[in-house]
């Protein structure tokens, strides 16, 4: 911006007169515009970017408007402007106008701010003091109920500008009030002591300001002091050199905080040890708690320096102040606590020489001895702080077996954090090592998890303690993974059950079984007495270890078991025998074909129990055998395992099925077949399962054709019927991916054989035969064989449906029925084109319903009878018009009645020429 010339500043001369209107944005108010930075809100009033108070050019503006006091809408006035930028001869000459003097206690309406709160603020000090001599009342508040006294304590330099002020209020005779408070509660004495200002602190007690005034936060200007950490030695004595006067008045060195806080809490916080000693010694109680429930002590627990706490104590007892050692935060946490869960075992054994309770629990229940043995390793501190606690000259006696909610002693959490040194100190100083846990797991569960620990449980030690329970429910055994053959000897001995079982009904080999620790298994059957010991022993499931030694696919362990005298036949709870186990094993591979293998000849051949050899006819929930069960897996070896062993190939299960059944569902069904034949003997080869079907109806529902030769060359009766009344033919019939050569190939054989001939009109329980289910299917090459077969195309089923409405209905394409009547002609067969089902439709009802414009033209053309009319006297005209109404098919209504017209006059021209 251009240097302002005064030359110019004539031309703007202000020659309203005395009848000046005092309301008026005059060119000073739009000055003060320029500056977007200003800090308030109204942009009238926002000042140059570079702060300069002194701006030349607004100080001209001044001299032009210079006749009276003019203000905005908002109340802003020359002399706020004036006060603010610090012009003083301005303000002096607005307030000392002969004709309309400026009130020095006008305010701006936007912030309710005084000309004295812009001079305080902006430390114009020699404007403020030309106001106060001029009558501007130093208690008028702003919006935020802030006085002057407020603006010149929250200042960032400390001088003697309130004392200066102060004492042309006294000159004047002006009361002000010291310990005026803004919106947030804070006085003037609050701000001077955030901003430590010695010299204005010193003026404000001088003349009274209260010491016990509380802010909205609840903080009094002692804790303001004590939250204060950098505060001047000197103003914290300015503030207690008064106490021992100010008996009528005493400062609350107690007063709290909303948060609970006393000014210790706070002194504390910051370190601030002077103050804390001045509290102290003024009377301030060092066992208050905070909202959250933590004392003084508490805090300082926390500090790492054990020279806190020490100067702590000494300044308590120096000023006669009791002191509670023991007391518990919101959480049941004492200083004991803190200071042993944060590693200060320096804190901990001077808070254990001053007489804290190592007894005491918190809220989980733990005690200063569960901390201790679940935190510290090393073991110098160790031993001395374990020591410590056992003192009894400082505490009472040491509960050694307190439990905390969860059931664990200190021995418990020694043994968990593989603590030996205090391992053996407990166990010295009397900790019970059969307590167990909520989970029931006493001292010799956790020593079965760590070998490393039984140094620490050297027999002398635990010989000191009464019987140990070894047979207890839920055995050590039971969660022993890696434990080996030192300490099983050592258990066993001392009299643990080998066949203790826990809330599964697992014993110690269930569990080193289903830890698959083989290692262990054979150590423990070395070591375990077989006269007292039980092997078949089953768990909650039905498990006995050798069907667990199945389930992990061991032989080695399944050698084993058997050696020391395993059941083979006994059932788990879904009623599997190991044997069933091992034959239901899927067969992913060849490689897990041959382990399942692997494991049944294992069964077979190490099973010492003669009289009692492993059972074949054993079933599974559904009834099935081993053979059942070995065939579905398709290992062939398996299957001619257990052949050999005698497995009856005629055993069926709860549907009937019988092995040669499954076979005839499956893969590899020749070989299988075959190989069955070899090792089985007789095989009831057309036995019926549940449904009803043979083997041979199977065979042909799988296309299998080799296989249905097989059964038929065996002499399986092709004509036999399963419960819904189909033959085999039925059954392949109805297969979607039925091929015409499979069909022809079974009647060939069935001829060669000279078998029973098969009625290929032959009807099931629905009336279908097996011409039924071929158009039904949309087999083409099928339709046509059994055409030529013989099969009748008049045919109805339980509906009255011919295999002409199956093609009209099914909505198969004009090919179908073109071989229908393509075959009848050559065989000279008519077909009954006008035939009715149950319902009086007629083919031709039935290919105009669902639309099929060829197949009608086909069947019209045929001599299909149009005026024939169905169940509900629809004739197929009226179908025609039915689809033109809802489905808009144009097109079949010009095709049908063009086909119709052409077929009336080829039966008129068939009729004269029969006449003539």
């Amino acid at each position: 911006m251009a240097q302002y010339d005064r030359s110019h500043l004539k031309n703007f001369q202000d020659e309203h007169g005395v009848s000046l209107y005092l309301r008026r944005v005059t060119r000073v108010h739009r000055q003060a515009e320029l500056d977007r930075a200003y800090r308030r809100s109204n942009p009238n009033h926002r000042l140059e970017l570079n702060f300069n108070r002194n701006n030349s050019r607004l100080r001209d503006l001044f001299d032009v408007y210079d006749r009276a006091n003019y203000h905005d809408e908002a109340g802003l006035t020359h002399l706020h402007l004036a006060c603010e930028y610090g012009f003083y001869e301005v303000a002096r000459e607005l307030l000392e106008q002969d004709d309309l003097p400026a009130d020095p206690n006008c305010r701006w309406r936007e912030t309710g701010e005084t000309p004295l709160h812009l001079a305080c603020e902006w430390n114009r000090n020699e404007v403020a003091e030309l106001l106060l001599r001029n009558g501007a009342d130093p208690n008028l508040a702003n919006d935020k109920g802030e006085t002057a006294l407020h603006a010149i304590c929250r200042k960032y330099n400390d001088d003697d500008f309130l004392e200066r002020c102060l004492r042309i209020c006294e000159e004047r005779g002006q009361e002000v009030r010291i310990d005026a408070q803004d919106n947030a509660g804070n006085a003037p004495l609050h701000l001077a002591l955030r901003y430590c200002h010695k010299t204005t602190i010193e003026s404000l007690l001088k003349r009274g300001g209260d010491r016990n005034l509380s802010n909205a936060r609840g903080e009094t200007p002692l804790q303001i002091i004590g939250d204060v950490r950098w505060i001047d030695d000197e103003i914290l004595d300015a503030f207690f050199e008064g106490f021992e006067q100010a008996r009528s008045n005493p400062v609350l060195v107690d007063a709290r905080d909303i948060a609970g806080r006393t000014p210790l809490h706070r002194a504390l916080t910051r370190e601030h040890w002077r103050m804390a000693r001045s509290l102290l010694k003024a009377g301030a109680d060092p066992n208050l708690a905070r909202a959250d429930g933590e004392t003084p002590l508490h805090m300082i627990c926390k500090r790492k320096s054990a020279s806190y706490v020490e100067l702590f104590f000494e300044s308590v007892e120096e000023f006669d102040r009791p002191l509670r050692v023991d007391v518990g935060d919101k959480a049941g946490n004492t200083p004991l606590h803190y200071a042993l869960a944060l590693d200060r075992p320096e804190t901990a054994e001077l808070l254990l020489r001053r007489g804290a309770d190592p007894n005491l629990a918190n809220s989980t229940g733990s005690t200063a001895l569960h901390i201790l043995c679940a935190k510290y390793h090393t073991t110098g501190w160790t031993e001395r702080l374990f020591r410590a606690m056992s003192d009894d000259r400082y505490h009472p006696r040491l509960r050694i077996d307190a439990p905390d909610k969860h059931g664990n002693t200190a021995l418990h959490w020694a043994l968990r954090t593989d603590n030996d040194r205090l391992v053996g100190l407990l166990l010295d100083g009397g900790a019970d090592p059969n307590l167990a846990d909520c989970d029931g797991s006493a001292a010799l569960h956790l020593v079965c998890r760590d070998l490393d620990l039984r140094r620490a449980l050297d027999p002398p030690r635990w010989r000191r303690k009464s019987r140990l329970e070894f047979g207890r429910r839920d055995s050590p055994r039971r969660r022993r993974i890696e434990a080996r053959d030192k300490l099983m000897r050592l258990l066993l001995k001392k009299g643990a059950d080998p066949n203790q079982g826990d809330a599964e009904g697992s014993t110690p080999l269930h569990v080193c079984l289903k830890n698959e620790d083989d290692e262990l298994v054979a150590m423990f059957l070395k070591n375990v007495d077989r006269g007292s010991f039980r092997i078949d022993t089953r768990d909650t499931s039905g498990n006995t270890p050798l069907h667990l030694a199945v389930h992990n696919e061991s032989r080695e362990m399944m050698k084993l078991l058997l050696k020391k005298g395993a059941d083979p036949n006994l059932s788990d709870g879904q009623g599997f025998t190991p044997v069933l186990s091992i034959c239901k094993g899927n067969r992913a591979t060849e490689w897990a074909g041959a382990k399942y293998y692997d494991l049944a000849r294992v069964l077979f051949e190490h099973s010492r129990n003669r009289f009692k050899p492993v059972a074949l006819d054993g079933r599974d929930e559904s009834g099935d055998t081993p053979l059942h069960l070995a065939l579905r897996s398709e290992n062939r070896n398996l299957v001619e395992l257990l052949l050999k062993k005698g497995a009856n190939p005629n055993a069926p299960n709860d549907e009937a099925s019988t092995p040669i059944h499954v076979i005839c569902q499956g893969y590899w069904t020749v070989p299988l077949l075959k190989r069955v034949r070899e090792l089985g003997g007789l095989v009831e080869i057309d036995r019926r399962d549940g449904a009803g079907d043979a083997p041979l109806h199977h065979a042909m529902r799988e296309c299998d054709r080799v296989a249905s030769e097989v059964l038929l060359r065996w002499g399986a009766d092709p004509n036999l019927r399963n419960g819904a009344g189909a033959t085999p033919l039925h059954a392949l019939c109805e297969v979607y991916t039925c091929q015409s050569g499979l069909v022809e190939s079974f009647l060939e054989i069935c001829a060669e054989l000279g078998l029973a001939e098969t009625p290929i009109n032959a009807r099931d329980e629905a009336g279908d035969s097996p011409l039924h289910l071929a158009v039904a299917g949309g087999h083409r090459l099928l339709t046509e064989l059994l055409l030529r077969r013989g099969a009748d195309p008049n045919l109805a089923n339980e509906e009255g449906r011919t295999p002409l409405h199956s093609i009209c209905k099914l909505a198969w394409d004009n090919d179908l029925a073109e071989i229908l009547f393509g075959v009848c002609d050559e065989r000279a067969e008519r077909i009954e084109i006008d035939a009715r089902d149950k319902l009086g439709n007629t083919p031709l009802h039935l290919a105009l319903f669902r639309g099929h414009p060829r197949l009608t033209e086909t069947l019209l053309l045929r001599g299909a009878d149009p005026t024939l009319a169905d169940g509900q006297g629809r004739t197929p005209a009226h179908i025609v018009c039915l689809r033109k109404e809802y489905w808009d098919d144009g097109d079949l209504v010009q095709m049908f009645f063009r086909v119709l017209e052409y077929s009336v006059a080829l039966q008129l021209f068939r009729c004269t020429s029969i006449n003539n």
